[in-house]
């Protein structure tokens, strides 16, 4: 499914780029911030092997995002971004045996993506944009119990980043952006607690955000 997914954003910006170039006045910077919603496909066996047997754990799938952003429109087409995306909690696992809060685990990310821009338009506001590019990410991770016990573990890596969006032009110079990413692997291990673990691990998540944004363009 994931495979499908990005062979067709892929389809999509290569036909965006085979299309006829415009005129250079499309081309410039422009800086832009959003704010949004995560969701992740965690759930709570990424905990530990325990979640099956003696304990009932839970995941929170959802936090805020936020990022800040900029690039060059090359054309009306195609640009280059980077930014710098704050994933929130990417990923939230409790613990309890019946009786209460056992163990608290968040996962936090950040990173920098830098992703190819895919635009076609469909009138003079409206156009839909397809992103491909890496995501240079960080995540924390840190575990309590109700003993007072703390573990912490930190993993970095690079990955894929991909999504679709909307652009609403107010002016020249300012724009709406709605959007989806998609931000893969955000972790090393399956588990957090592994079977026979005597440290923890940061847990392999792949991240949706759906943001809303404001981009200004530098004419």
């Amino acid at each position: 499914m994931k495979s499908n997914l990005t062979n067709t954003i892929l389809s999509v910006l290569i036909l965006m780029i085979a299309s006829p170039l415009a005129n250079a006045d499309e081309t410039g910077w422009y800086i832009g911030a959003s704010m949004g919603n995560t969701s992740s496909d965690i759930s709570g066996g990424d905990l530990s092997p325990a979640c099956s047997t003696v304990l009932t754990c839970s995941a929170d799938d959802s936090d805020g995002s936020t990022s800040i952003f900029g690039g060059y429109q090359f054309n009306r087409h195609l640009a280059a971004e980077a930014g710098y995306v704050d994933l929130g909690d990417s990923a939230t696992l409790d613990s309890d045996n019946g009786g209460g809060l056992l163990t608290h685990t968040t996962q936090e990310t950040t990173g920098i993506g830098v992703t190819g821009i895919g635009r076609y338009a469909l009138s003079e506001q409206w156009a839909v944009l397809g992103k491909f590019g890496m995501f240079l990410w960080d995540s924390d991770i840190n575990f309590s119990n109700i003993l007072g016990a703390q573990l912490s573990a930190s993993d970095s890596g690079t990955d894929l980043t991909y999504g679709l969006g909307a652009n609403y032009r107010f002016d020249e110079r300012l724009s709406l952006r709605l959007a989806w990413d998609r931000y893969t692997s955000l972790g090393n291990s399956g588990q957090a607690l592994p079977p026979g673990a005597t440290s923890i691990d940061t847990v392999d998540v792949d991240v949706d955000v759906y943001s809303v944004g404001l981009v200004y363009r530098f004419r």
